[in-house]
């Protein structure tokens, strides 16, 4: 097993997360090098590391199965199931989506996901589960309003 510096943990460790309440997950290298967190199904020829890796829900709620619609220009959308978090504001944005891939993306890389979410047609951005599991990039994308029409492509992730 190649060590892992700094960074290739936290993506573990977030990945691990992601998964909150698995009890049947191992990890692995992906298919992007990076250590990360996945069902042992999904795992096929990929062995798993000799790391233990779980987060086990907190006592309580939010476990997820809420359903989520929301509305602009007289249009409504369903949010996907597999997203965890849907920002509604550039406020919102720059207080929790730039922070949080403050530590692990490169600045340029942040602005240009910024100019994106902040793009002109963009009246939301949502999050998709597992966090950074399949890399930053196809996690936060935005929810546009084009010819009427709401539209998001979770179709990468």
């Amino acid at each position: 097993m190649p060590p892992f510096n700094a960074n290739q943990l936290r993506w573990l460790a977030e990945s691990a997360d992601g998964k909150r309440g698995c009890t049947d997950c191992v990890a692995v290298i992906g298919d992007d090098g990076k250590p990360t967190v996945v069902h042992r199904a999904d795992a096929g020829m990929r062995p798993p590391l000799p790391i233990d890796v779980s987060t086990l829900w907190e006592p309580g709620g939010m476990r997820g199965g809420v359903t989520v619609t929301l509305s602009y220009g007289g249009r409504q959308v369903d949010v996907p199931d597999n997203t965890d978090a849907v920002f509604l504001t550039q406020t919102a944005v720059d207080k929790f989506v730039v922070p949080y891939y403050t530590r692990m993306e490169a600045p340029l890389w942040i602005q240009s996901k910024r100019e994106e979410l902040f793009g002109p047609k963009v009246v939301a951005a949502l999050h998709a589960e597992p966090s950074i599991t399949t890399g930053a990039t196809a996690r936060t994308i935005p929810l546009t309003f084009e010819d009427g029409q709401l539209r998001f492509n979770f179709d990468a992730i």
